[in-house]
């Protein structure tokens, strides 16, 4: 694998960088913080990280550029003479996205989608198909990706960690984990012992369900036996109370056929009858009985207007003093106290006028002493002027008298004229009443006349005897009348019973039905006799419906207890079908249990071969394993020496334990006494090692990210001149350091810098 260029835009610190890789010493130089090891972090998050990158904390945040939300990394490298383009496009608000293409030319094609899909592409480009994402990551960071503090991480960690380290990237890992397959296996087996154990007591659980179910059907056999003997007492029981009710159904039939024979014979009877009667429907009693209390009613209310006329006279006599026995009498009065009112008002004007003359003489007497009349003087004004007050005197009184007389006088006018407008309106009353009594009078003498016509035609007797007895007469007419209604009341009650017709009743005899009906009642038990009247029919008819009933009744109860009885024998049925299908699936159930217990025991025995080859060859103790880890150590020791040697740096040995040593004059020297640029040379030499062991090939390039970090100048020296030993053998390797002194063994300098916190690329 060689990288050729890398496009950052958005990345850490870098805006928009792009940096093309030649072969050969490829450094990237710049000060603390310029974002040098930035241009590598990014080539492994692009090629071989998850979505959630497991460097600079693992968050997308971390990985785009502070202030922006996306972020995208381009990656040209060279696999096998094949170059392809792997672009990694980091968003804050959506997954990341990873695309895979193969350039051919001026074109490209795409190769992977996805950015599990892209490492599990690369990882098959570069031969590790059986490597999953995790395990490349940890392949490329142990091998030719040396992260920033990672490079010696190899010989720096317990010889422990070391072990398992190495043999995991060597796939020796496959032993223990095939030996915790087989462990897992074992306790499959184990789950098996327990299992069969279990299925063993299923199996004879089953097989005494089996015999309770055996139990259960000859059980539920018999009940069937005693379900079908209860049924059949039931169907003659029902069937004597069906043949009951058809005895009782009959003789209802009978008693409605002899009812209605007796209401057909009533009918023509009473048909007949009012035929006869008819006659009398031309006599109406009510009406009779209401011209004849009218009557009555008309003679009272006269009586009542007389007595009122004449208690009215009365009172006029008692209150104008005068006796009135009549009409005319008082009409006669009233003219006569009105002439003498009008006499009584002139004499009242005559005397108020000589009183006014008396008057004016008085005082003009009295203020002259002359006559008023001819003007000459009195000597006596005193005797005159006495006389005329005396006169005046006189005349008052007389006013006064005859003003009593007549207020007297116009309260008895007053009084007689109330009463005869009184008497006007009760006279008036009295010529409608008396209008009215002689029309009824008519009326009643029309209807005795019909009465008396009537009587002669039903009593067939003389006319002048039956005009003498008339109030009997029309008391028989009533009876014949309301007889007539009665029979045609019962006619019209008969006519609405559903009667047979005339036809279907000919040639039946009453008697015959009778003596049919008494042998039905015996039959039935019912101790009653054939009715011989129409109304005992309602009381027969209503026993035997009773009787119906009763037997309907127990014939329900019969049916409903015949219905229960046939549901529970249909429930033993399906019992009994439902046993027999258990049956059956048992006996196919302990069959294939059976074979089920035989085939755990044959994998049980199986598994107990397969634990005891485990224990004896598999796991980190196994034999195969020993044997294998050996070889590796052997071979990883070899590989790595002969690096070392190309590096022109003393050999090492690697332990069974895998504990490092440095090999001095025949001597092994713990790594501790190692200088550190020797230390970062074994580190270099280790890796490169692996990676040929694990990929079956050297490798091409080696990326390494401060390799001279915390090392003196001397030591600086020395891992350069490794690095530039490196650079005869490897075709890329990337140097990403704080050290100018890079630049005398580098092909290519690529210079980072910082400004405003923006990291720039500048190739030299």
């Amino acid at each position: 694998m060689i990288i050729r260029s890398v496009k950052l835009t958005n990345i850490l610190s870098h805006e928009d960088s792009e940096i093309t890789f030649p072969d050969g010493i490829v450094a990237i130089v710049g000060p603390n913080g310029a974002g040098k090891s930035s241009i590598v972090d990014s080539i492994y998050i692009a090629l071989f990280t998850e979505a959630r990158p497991d460097i600079r904390g693992t968050e997308k945040e971390f990985i785009v550029m502070r202030g922006r939300r996306k972020g995208e990394i381009s990656v040209i490298l060279e696999i096998g003479g094949v170059k392809y383009l792997v672009v990694r496009e980091l968003n804050i608000d959506t997954p990341a996205q990873a695309y895979l293409y193969l350039l051919e030319g001026s074109s490209r094609k795409v190769k992977a989608y996805g950015v599990s899909n892209v490492a599990k592409e690369l990882g098959r480009v570069l031969g590790l198909i059986t490597v999953d994402g995790k395990g490349l990551r940890d392949i490329v960071r142990s091998t030719v990706i040396a992260l920033q503090d990672e490079l010696t991480e190899i010989i720096d960690i317990r010889d422990s960690e070391r072990r398992e380290r190495i043999l995991s990237l060597l796939g020796l890992s496959y032993l223990e984990k095939s030996l915790s397959v087989i462990k897992e296996l074992t306790k499959e087996k184990d789950r098996l012992e327990g299992v069969l154990i279990s299925e063993k007591k299923s199996l004879e659980e089953k097989r005494n369900e089996l015999k309770e179910l055996h139990s259960m059907r000859s059980k539920y056999l018999t009940q069937k036996r005693e379900e079908e003997l209860s049924i059949s007492r039931l169907k003659s029981r029902r069937d004597s109370y069906v043949k009951s009710i058809s005895l009782v159904e009959e003789a209802l039939e009978v008693s409605n056929e002899l009812k209605n024979l007796m209401i057909y014979n009533r009918i023509k009877e009473l048909e007949d009858t009012i035929s006869k009667l008819g006659v009398v429907d031309g006599w109406d009693p009510s009406k009779y009985s209401l011209i004849t209390k009218e009557l009555s009613r008309v003679y009272e209310e006269l009586s009542s207007i007389q007595n009122t006329l004449t208690s009215i006279l009365k009172e006029v006599s008692t209150k104008v003093g005068v006796v009135v026995d009549n009409y005319e009498v008082l009409n006669s009065l009233i003219n006569d106290l009105r002439r003498r009112r009008d006499e009584l008002n002139t004499s009242i004007e005559r005397l108020r006028a000589l009183k006014e003359i008396y008057t004016i003489y008085l005082g003009k007497f009295e203020s002259t002493s002359r006559c008023p009349i001819c003007g000459s003087l009195i000597t006596n004004p005193e005797d005159i002027k006495k006389r005329l007050v005396n006169e005046l005197s006189s005349l008052e009184d007389s006013i006064k008298s005859v003003k009593q007389e007549y207020a007297s006088l116009d309260a008895k006018i007053s009084i007689i004229e109330k009463s005869l407008n009184t008497m006007n309106r009760y006279l008036g009353k009295k010529e409608v009443v008396l209008g009215r009594v002689n029309e009824v009078r008519n009326q009643v003498e029309s209807l005795n006349n019909l009465a008396r016509r009537l009587c002669s035609e039903l009593l067939k007797g003389p006319t002048d005897m039956v005009a003498q007895q008339i109030s009997g007469c029309v008391e028989s007419l009533n009876i014949l009348k309301d007889r007539l209604l009665s029979l045609r009341k019962e006619l019209e009650v008969l006519k609405s019973y559903e009667v047979m017709t005339s036809s279907r009743l000919e040639g039946v005899s009453i008697d015959d039905l009778s003596s049919r009906l008494g042998r039905l009642l015996a039959e039935v038990g019912l101790q009653v006799g054939v009715p011989k009247e129409l109304k005992d029919f309602d009381k027969l008819i209503n026993e035997l419906s009773l009787k119906r009933k009763e037997l309907q009744g127990e014939l329900n109860k019969v049916v409903d207890e015949l219905t229960k009885a046939e549901g529970r024998l249909k429930s033993l049925e399906d019992r009994l079908a439902d046993v027999d299908e258990r049956i059956k699936s048992l006996d196919s159930w302990i069959k294939n249990k059976e074979k089920e217990v035989s085939e755990i025991e044959r994998r049980i025995k199986s598994l107990r071969i397969i634990d005891e080859f485990s224990r004896k060859y598999l796991g980190k103790d196994g034999l195969i394993a020993r044997e294998l880890t050996r070889v590796a150590r052997l071979e990883l020791e070899r590989r790595a020496n002969r690096i070392l040697s190309r590096l022109g740096l003393r050999p090492i040995e690697i332990n069974d334990e895998f504990r490092i040593s440095i090999k001095v004059l025949g001597e092994s020297l713990p790594i501790s006494n190692a200088s550190g640029g020797e230390r970062v040379g074994i580190a270099i030499a280790l890796r490169l090692a692996l990676a040929e062991l694990i990929m079956g090939r050297s490798p091409t390039v080696l990326i390494l990210d401060e390799p001279t970090i915390y090392l003196d100048e001397e030591r600086r020296t020395q891992v350069f001149e490794v690095i530039k030993e490196l650079g005869r053998s490897l075709k890329q390797v990337v140097v990403v350091t704080h050290d100018e002194s890079v630049v005398n063994i580098a092909d290519k300098v690529i210079r980072v810098e910082n400004i405003g916190g923006v990291s720039r690329v500048v190739s030299n």
